[in-house]
């Protein structure tokens, strides 16, 4: 856990606030300093979590349905009495959910905090120090697309990515007349009101962030909040995929005051699962529970057009036709880990849930020829 106490602090603008007290965002510095800790993402990934209990042969698919009973009609093979089977599947869930929690954990604890220091008093259309501090949010946090705080009345600061640049979006609904200002360098590049947006590009144009689904389950549940995964709309990310991690604020007598927020594209989950070595031909993939992919090894293949719209590809209009099959098997059958035949050759289908914390249904998905596997499991023995 010291580890996490070696980053770099978060820069925050100094200043103090009209009582002469140190400025909130001079506070929140205090409480960062852990979270810009260096994260290795390649071969080699270094464990933030290296101080938790390594999981064993007893503990490794806790929670998970027993494989033993393999679906009828397929050769028996006592998988339950194979341990090598399931570590070696679990080694792989393991793997890519450490990776992604490495990558993830310090940007989501910058949201917990943030909301925890925003009080009755915070401004988020005009105050300098958190315009300076959510851009300085994505100076820190690569791993980050957008960083905003919303308030009940409508109005929102975020800060995106637009290509090399950081630029900060403002809607103000304080006052008559909702108000939309862009800037980049602290500098205004825009300013319209929400009737020349409207004219200008139709109602789509109106962003209300009371009515997004991260805005609306924070309202909802009181604590920090995952997304499932869709199609973002603004920052570097566009009609990229990513998630939603929300916070509220709430204060002394129970009112909402604040959901801060943050947006991940999900290219990463792919760029981890590509380093995954599934044997020779095998394949690993995530899906969520409508069988829509959220990381395949090729991120292309994650999102189509569907129209003038980009929606997320299904599972099983683009898995090989020889990996296809295990689907409709594990809807039918509901084995986690089954054996399946297809074109006279035999595989191994593994079905784990991947990071259940996030509240989605998310699945890590491995097939694999059987030959490949055992030699991947000789591979994880030694």
């Amino acid at each position: 856990m010291e580890d996490r106490a070696q980053g770099k602090r978060v820069r925050v603008p100094a200043g103090r606030n009209v009582n002469g007290e140190e400025h909130m965002w001079q506070q929140i510095a205090g409480k960062l300093p852990f979270l810009a800790a260096p994260l290795a993402l390649g071969g080699a990934f270094v464990v933030l979590f290296a101080a938790l209990p390594k999981p064993t042969d007893a503990t490794r698919g806790a929670g998970r349905p027993d494989a033993g009973g393999v679906s009828a009609g397929f050769k028996e093979i006592p998988i339950a009495k194979n341990r090598n089977i399931l570590t070696v599947f679990d080694y792989l869930n393991e793997t890519v959910v450490e990776k992604t929690l490495n990558h993830i954990f310090p940007a989501k604890a910058a949201v917990e905090t943030t909301a925890r220091v925003l009080n009755k008093n915070s401004s988020i259309c005009d105050d300098p120090f958190l315009e300076a501090y959510v851009t300085d949010i994505l100076n820190q946090y690569g791993q980050i697309d957008n960083f905003y705080v919303a308030n009940p009345k409508g109005s929102r600061i975020m800060a995106s990515r637009m290509g090399s640049n950081i630029e900060t979006d403002v809607i103000d609904r304080s006052g008559d007349e909702p108000v939309y200002l862009k800037k980049r360098g602290g500098r205004v590049i825009s300013r319209k009101t929400e009737k020349e947006l409207v004219a200008a590009h139709g109602e789509e144009a109106i962003y209300d962030p009371r009515t997004r689904p991260w805005y609306k389950k924070a309202e909802a549940e009181r604590k920090i909040s995952w997304s499932d995964v869709y199609i973002f709309a603004t920052g570097s990310g566009d009609r990229q995929p990513g998630f939603t991690v929300s916070c509220p604020t709430i204060g002394a007598d129970g009112e909402l005051l604040f959901v801060t927020a943050a947006d991940f594209v999900v290219s990463n989950f792919s760029g981890f699962l590509r380093e995954l070595k599934v044997g020779v031909n095998g394949i690993a993939f995530l899906m969520n529970e409508k069988e829509e992919l959220i990381g395949y090894p090729d991120s292309a293949k994650v999102v189509k057009i569907q129209g003038a719209a980009a929606v997320l590809a299904k599972a099983e209009e683009i898995l090989p036709d020889w990996a296809r099959p295990a689907l409709g098997i594990r809807k039918a059958k509901g084995e986690r880990v089954f054996f399946f035949d297809q074109a006279s050759k035999r595989y191994i289908a593994y079905f784990g849930s991947f990071l259940p914390s996030s509240g989605n249904n998310w699945e890590i998905v491995v097939i694999v020829p059987e030959e490949d596997f055992f030699n991947l499991s000789a591979k994880e023995k030694g």
